[in-house]
């Protein structure tokens, strides 16, 4: 008989929508909880996930990704104090796909094209859960700039796996001289840790009333 995870991560009854987890865990797809939003879990997935998918010459992970614009937010000398707000969010925006993966950009239009909805609802449901989880606030003005920052390193990244490819539409716009990415791309074990280092660092100097997860992971 098929076996499906309950709330607690263990095996109960039938179902067809979890997925097993690095630690053995289950994860319920329809039913997302908190208890699994820990940083350990959502570095290891994250450095297992591919951009572009995957149809890069080097393997670049979501996790380095996410390191790569926190680096550039709370590295830059010239940032106030809000960098550490900003680089939480840079570090979970993409949260979800460490259990649901990448989906590339041209993919989504495609099926939202099709009203076929059930990746997106699924990504909202458990980013809802991380900003409930790491203390993040929906409302604050450092959304806008971490969607537009991370906006920016799509075309840092394409122009540096793809230097030869024609520009993409609005590429000009999208512009921050802030944004460049580091050196060498790291195997999932390093960028994993950098992942936890980087979210250790933010957690320590968060604002005192962060009502988020502490840095233990």
């Amino acid at each position: 008989m098929d076996m499906d995870p309950d709330s607690a991560g263990t095996l109960s009854e039938a179902s067809p929508f979890h997925i097993v987890l690095h630690d053995g865990r289950y994860f319920r797809l329809d039913d997302p909880q908190r208890t699994f939003l820990d940083p350990e879990t959502i570095a290891h997935g994250l450095s297992m996930v591919c951009r572009f998918s995957g149809q890069i010459p080097q393997y670049y992970s979501v996790a380095q990704h996410c390191v790569e614009l926190w680096r550039c937010v709370v590295r830059d000398p010239k940032a106030g104090p809000e960098k550490w707000t900003l680089g939480l969010w840079l570090l979970l925006h993409d949260a979800p796909e460490a259990f649901i993966g990448d989906m590339s950009r041209p993919m989504k239009e495609y099926m939202r094209s099709r009203s076929c909805l059930a990746y997106d609802n699924v990504e909202d449901r458990i980013m809802g859960l991380v900003i409930d989880e790491y203390g993040l606030d929906i409302r604050s003005p450092v959304v806008r700039e971490a969607r537009r920052l991370d906006a920016c390193m799509l075309f840092v990244e394409k122009r540096f796996f793809f230097p030869h490819a024609p520009k993409w539409s609005r590429e000009e716009e999208f512009i921050d001289h802030r944004l460049l990415l580091s050196g060498a791309c790291l195997e999932p074990r390093c960028a994993k840790a950098r992942w936890l280092d980087a979210y250790r660092e933010t957690a320590v100097n968060m604002p005192l009333d962060w009502r988020g997860r502490s840095s233990r992971g």
